[in-house]
């Protein structure tokens, strides 16, 4: 019984730094979208990336 109460007092504080740093990586990822509006991504066209009707 007892073994059981210290593995969950040690679950807790684990799954709640697995919550933190997983909010953290996701926030760099989404900061990092270059398809979204204010993203970080240039503004210059890379081969490849011109879209319907780009032919040349």
């Amino acid at each position: 019984m007892s073994i059981a109460i210290v593995s969950l007092l040690l679950l807790i504080p684990l799954a709640i730094l697995g919550i933190i740093l997983f909010a953290v990586i996701s926030g760099r990822a989404t900061g990092r979208n270059e398809n979204r509006p204010g993203g970080t991504g240039s503004d210059e066209t890379r081969p490849g990336d011109r879209g319907p009707g780009g032919e040349e």
